[in-house]
């Protein structure tokens, strides 16, 4: 069974209006944590949720800062495609280094 790609322009066209909104989410992210109870409020997280900020309770801020980390990575790996050096690597560990060649295997883990 043939699959149908998109063209390599295309392809990178998308992957690089991905990789842009990618970025404005995560900074809104972190603009939310920042914003505390007000900003969650804002955005619609939820009354519960803007409570529990502006009470201090810690659960509000590490999902929205998991949230923005899973982004942030989504963006490494959106640019990873785009870059030549990395040749087509499949695995996510080597497209989501962040400040990394791809050519260069991934010992850390």
């Amino acid at each position: 069974m043939n699959a149908t790609f998109l063209p390599a322009k295309t392809s990178k066209r998308l992957l690089t209006i991905v990789g842009w909104w990618n970025i404005v989410f995560a900074v809104l992210h972190v603009i939310i944590i920042f914003m505390k109870g007000s900003g969650y409020r804002y955005f619609g997280a939820g009354e519960q949720m803007a409570r529990a900020a502006e009470t201090g309770n810690p659960k509000p801020t590490l999902i929205t800062a998991g949230l923005t980390v899973i982004l942030v990575c989504s963006i490494c790996c959106a640019a990873s495609w785009l870059d030549r050096r990395c040749g087509g690597r499949s695995n996510i560990l080597t497209r989501c280094r962040c400040g990394s060649y791809c050519s260069q295997p991934l010992h850390s883990f």
